[in-house]
C-alpha cells in the first residue's frame, strides 16, 4: 500500500492510496479479487470515510472540551 497525502491550497488534505494485491497461494486468488471489486472497494472507503469523521469529531471535541476548561482556569486565575 501506497499513500501519499498532499495540503491542496484551499486547506485540508488530499489523500491518495494505491494497492498492490499478490496472492501468495491459489486460495488467496479469490480474496484479491473481492477486494479489487468495486462494490467491496466503494464499502471499504464509506467505513474509513465513516471511522475518520468520527475520530476527528471526538479529537475536536476533547480539544474544544481543553481549551475552554483553560480559559475557565486562567479566568479565574485573573480575578
Amino acid at each position: 500500500m501506497d499513500v501519499i497525502c498532499t495540503e491542496p491550497a484551499h486547506g485540508g488534505t488530499d489523500v491518495s492510496v494505491a494497492y498492490t494485491l499478490t496472492p501468495l497461494h491459489p486460495e488467496a486468488e479469490a480474496f484479491v479479487e473481492e477486494f479489487l471489486d468495486p462494490r467491496h472497494y466503494a464499502r471499504m472507503i464509506d467505513e474509513w470515510q465513516a471511522a475518520t469523521s468520527a475520530a476527528l469529531a471526538r479529537v475536536t471535541a476533547a480539544g474544544m472540551a481543553a481549551a475552554s476548561a483553560a480559559a475557565a482556569h486562567r479566568s479565574k486565575s485573573v480575578r
